[in-house]
């Protein structure tokens, strides 16, 4: 299992990866080290086997490509496609188009491209305050939202173009955050207890929480439920509950 999530590691530490590559691996991250984690709390792992996992995970963490590289890419890709468009509007095909109303929001698109100059200046400042937000830690990000993209630029196109970017930091959060509570069973496993009490919840620039039967992270919405009750992201990202491992 240990093996298998440092092959996944490879999507979560990858360079010039895509944004959408780069949440499959979040998303197999987060599954498959939430599987370690119970391995991690079975007694009959041994304390060898425990100590090398947890160089493994220490490796993979500090590894880590944070997915504000993946969106960095997304821009450069993104402002690729619309120069496409731009030099050859045949690209957008209105003619496919169903409705007049669809095929008119489609022109009125077109023709916001024709000051490239101005629209390229747009989409890289907005990216890059896009970029800037996801960096920060999420107890100090703000919520990217339609509100916050429309403060910023004036371009329809460019409105309409943002993938769901606090969604993605919560997610890429919370696969951290799993892989440092199997980094803190390790460290209880082989008698490292001071370590364990070092490492941080992603989710709030704390250590993470010990208790005799089980660890826990805060989660997305900073409320401490002694890991008692349960994050699930399907009730939506910044939900309640705690990200637990069973000791």
């Amino acid at each position: 299992m240990a093996r298998h999530v440092v092959r996944l590691g490879d999507h979560f530490c990858a360079e010039n990866t895509t944004l959408i590559s780069h949440l499959i691996g979040i998303a197999g991250m987060t599954v498959s080290l939430d599987a370690l984690g119970a391995i991690l709390a079975d007694s009959r792992l041994s304390e060898d086997a425990a100590r090398a996992v947890g160089r493994a995970l220490r490796e993979l963490e500090e590894q880590h490509i944070g997915i504000a590289e993946g969106y960095r890419m997304e821009g450069l890709l993104t402002l690729s496609a619309l120069r496409m468009i731009a030099d050859d509007p045949r690209l957008a095909d209105l003619d496919a188009l169903e409705s007049p109303e669809d095929r008119e929001r489609a022109q009125s698109f077109l023709d916001s491209m024709k000051d490239w100059d101005a629209l390229e200046a747009e989409h890289l400042y907005l990216w890059t305050a896009l970029v800037a937000v996801i960096e920060k830690p999420h107890w100090e990000r703000e919520t990217i939202d339609d509100a916050w993209v429309e403060q910023r630029v004036q371009n329809p196109l460019l409105r309409i173009a943002i993938p769901n970017a606090s969604e993605a930091a919560v997610r890429q959060d919370h696969a951290m955050t799993q892989l440092r509570l199997c980094m803190v069973l390790c460290a209880l496993r082989v008698g490292s207890a001071d370590y364990a009490g070092q490492i941080m919840d992603p989710f709030t620039g704390e250590p993470l929480h010990i208790a005799d039967d089980r660890v826990w992270s805060l989660g997305p919405d900073g409320a401490d439920q002694e890991g008692r009750m349960r994050y699930d992201p399907s009730n939506g990202s910044v939900s309640a509950g705690d990200i637990v491992a069973a000791r």
